[in-house]
Formats: C-alpha cells, sequence, structure tokens
C-alpha cells in the first residue's frame, strides 16, 4: 500500500512503469469529466473510472479486495476515510471471489487500520491490502474519485505467479514512512513501508 499525496508520485519507482496514470490524475480538467469508464489507450488494460458520491458511515462500509488488479484510488475533491487491512488469516469471506469482477469481499474487521485522504491525496493498494472505501471522515462529504485499475503484473511484475518471487533479484528499496491512525481507537502510530521497486 501507498498513501501520499499525487506531487509525491515519482518518489515511488514502481510508479514510474505507470508515469501516464499520472498525467492524466494531474489534469487540471480531471473533476470536469463524467461519472463512468475510460480506458487508457496504451494496450495494457488500464482503465479508470470517475466516481462521485457522498461518503457513508462505518456500519454501511464495505471490505473488499482484488487478484488481478492494483487500485490507484485519487481524490479529485472532498475527503474521504478508507479503511485498511492486510488479507490474512482471519479475515471472514463475506462473498467469495468473483473473477470476472475481481473482488472477493470480506466481512468488517476491528482491527482496520484508518486512512484519511482528503483533495489531491491517492492511495495505491496491491492484491495484499484488503481496503474498505466511500468512508465519512467526521461527517459526510461529497466526494469526486478517480479509481484506475492497473493490472498487477504490470507492477509486481509477477503476472499472478507467487513462485515467481523465487526468481527475483529484490534490492531493497529505502523504506518510506506512512502515518497510519489506528481503527477505531483513534490511537496514531508510524509505519514503515517498503514501496516495491
Amino acid at each position: 500500500m501507498i498513501v501520499d499525496d499525487i506531487k509525491n508520485w515519482r518518489d515511488y519507482a514502481v510508479l514510474h512503469k505507470i508515469a501516464g496514470v499520472f498525467d492524466i490524475l494531474e489534469d487540471p480538467q480531471l473533476a470536469s469529466r463524467k461519472d463512468g469508464r475510460y480506458e487508457v489507450k496504451d494496450g495494457r488494460g488500464i482503465h479508470y473510472s470517475v466516481q462521485r458520491y457522498t461518503t457513508l458511515p462505518l456500519a454501511e462500509g464495505v471490505l473488499e479486495a482484488h487478484k488481478d488488479y492494483c487500485d490507484i484510488q485519487f481524490l479529485v475533491s472532498g475527503g474521504e476515510t478508507i479503511g485498511y487491512t492486510p488479507v490474512r488469516e482471519g479475515l471472514k469471506v463475506q462473498k467469495p471471489y468473483d473473477p470476472g469482477a475481481d473482488v472477493v469481499f470480506y466481512e468488517p474487521y476491528a482491527g482496520m487500520s484508518q486512512l484519511k485522504l482528503t483533495a489531491g491525496m491517492f492511495a495505491v493498494f496491491f492484491p495484499q491490502d484488503a481496503h474498505m472505501p466511500k468512508l465519512q471522515t467526521d461527517s459526510p462529504s461529497e466526494v469526486v474519485k478517480v479509481v484506475v485499475k492497473v493490472p498487477q503484473k504490470i507492477l509486481t511484475g509477477l503476472g499472478g505467479d507467487i513462485t515467481q518471487l523465487e526468481k527475483m533479484d529484490i534490492q531493497k528499496p529505502p523504506e518510506q514512512t506512512v502515518n497510519i491512525v489506528n481503527w477505531p481507537s483513534g490511537e496514531k502510530e508510524r509505519r514503515y513501508h517498503t514501496p516495491l521497486s
């Protein structure tokens, strides 16, 4: 998982593989696009959707994860909280994985952390990152958000075959600091996240 301001996306080497996506996200005309799905015409299967909605209370949130795609969620306007937990043993499946929609739904997890996004921030969720988007922070907020779907093989280079990890010569990149507020206690902590390279 990566969480940061859009102006800092170049700090993450893995995101240079999809620099064109960030050209789209930084386009000043993005907010005027109509809701719906748009294809990125680079032949790699990347697409994005523009969404407008009102954020929800926690009780109405849905915890989800994906297998084939990574999510890049970019807040154009408004404020939103996203629940987050690594996909782990103990998460209870609410609805089994649907290959057509590339999504599995889990029951809410009491130990979720919360990511508070404001306009201009983005979050990248890899297949190991369960997330509960569209949550209100302090009160309901009108949000304009763009969700980019990137085939995970582009960012991870694994093509869905986790055994390829054994063949990779991985050099550890510098750690990045991410501030996370624990859910639901509100207690703050600093975690160290090493982005993929």
